[in-house]
């Protein structure tokens, strides 16, 4: 098993370095994914992370166990990805005033790989116009082309049905917080998402 994991390691450091990437740094780790990650979270901005790993990979529906754990531990930006990486063109933020969107939007203004970007901020439910406003706004002000919208229905049916009416590439959420039980609700409504629009998901902390 360690020298699989050497020989993917190898194979993933090869194929970085062949696309232009400066720096690569490979670690292998015994124990769980999360558990390795946390021991290294320090030195991670952002972290990529697959929907399924190779053992699950040609299931239609959810998402890894191993994913779940690592939503629920790490506390940096998560990429989730379910296809082949494309530049995207346009974000829409899943937005409901909560304290982790609010710092979802403070990184959107911060953020120099989302500058120049269009900005998709999206309520669902009712009385969301003040903080419609407010992330109108704060986006604005930064320079950030938006649009907010606000929208009734299942979240994740209403979310998924307008990114895809829209052509967004990307979507931005901020993530619960440490209990398991939202977490849990986090990795379901995650799947739901990923499944509905075959795109990728960032989940900001």
């Amino acid at each position: 098993m360690i020298k699989k994991g050497q020989l993917i390691l190898n194979a993933a450091k090869q194929k970085a370095l062949a696309a232009g990437v400066a720096k690569v740094e490979t670690y292998q780790h015994h124990g769980t994914l999360a558990e390795s990650l946390i021991e290294i979270e320090d030195d991670i901005r952002a972290m990529v992370i697959g929907i399924r790993g190779k053992q699950h990979e040609h299931q239609a529906e959810g998402i890894g166990h191993q994913l779940e754990s690592v939503i629920r531990s790490m506390h940096k930006p998560i990429l989730v990805v379910n296809k082949a990486f494309s530049q995207p063109n346009k974000t829409m933020l899943a937005y409901d005033g909560s304290a982790s969107c609010k710092k979802a939007l403070q990184m959107i203004v911060e953020s120099p790989l989302l500058q120049g970007m269009p900005c998709h901020v999206v309520y669902v439910g009712k009385n969301g116009e003040a903080l419609l406003d407010e992330a109108n706004v704060l986006l604005k002000n930064a320079g950030v082309e938006v649009t907010c919208v606000q929208l009734e229905g299942e979240v994740d049916e209403v979310l998924a049905k307008y990114q895809i009416e829209n052509d967004i590439e990307l979507t931005l959420m901020g993530a619960f917080s440490h209990n398991r039980f939202r977490d849990l609700l986090l990795g379901s409504f995650t799947a739901k998402m990923l499944a509905a629009t075959n795109r990728p998901l960032l989940l900001l902390r």
